[in-house]
């Protein structure tokens, strides 16, 4: 079937648009899509084990869908690995890894991803220090409404005055 139709009865069925709200059932058309390459359906197949949305909470598990979005590219999914080995939550803290993720995130054009990454820059937190290399990100970052990266980018302006 069609992975983006099956994709969007998952968003219906956990938001209750024109059906009841069941983010169990949810779950199952997420995984419908996952199963057939949906980048997106692996990702929050991932949030809501991890929240124990629809599912008992996991985090071993959220880590296993999100890694298999990851693999098929999806920008958030490589975000919230990132936060995984940034934390050691469910995974050996690795915070190389984290930045690793948050990069390719970042360079897929993830707000969150962005900002981490450019807080990496900002602090010389396993990447050299590089202002510079902070700026770029917190400015693409803030230009999708990252409100962390705003704040951000206004201390970092201000401070360089």
């Amino acid at each position: 079937g069609d992975q983006n139709a099956i994709f969007e009865m998952g968003r219906f069925a956990l938001f209750g648009f024109g059906m009841k709200k069941d983010p169990a059932e949810a779950a199952e058309w997420y995984r419908k899509a996952a199963e057939g390459g949906n980048s997106e359906g692996w990702r929050l197949l991932g949030t809501m084990s991890y929240n124990g949305l629809g599912m008992p909470a996991d985090t071993r598990t959220a880590i296993t869908y999100w890694q298999k979005a990851a693999e098929l590219g999806n920008p958030a999914a490589l975000n919230d690995l990132g936060q995984c080995y940034f934390r050691g939550d469910g995974v050996p803290e690795d915070w190389a890894k984290a930045v690793e993720l948050w990069s390719k995130g970042a360079a897929l054009g993830h707000a969150g991803a962005q900002y981490n990454l450019a807080v990496c820059y900002l602090h010389g937190e396993h990447v050299k220090k590089d202002l510079d290399q902070a700026r770029q990100w917190l400015e693409k970052s803030a230009a999708q409404g990252h409100e962390g990266a705003m704040r951000a980018l206004y201390h970092l302006t201000k401070e360089r005055r």
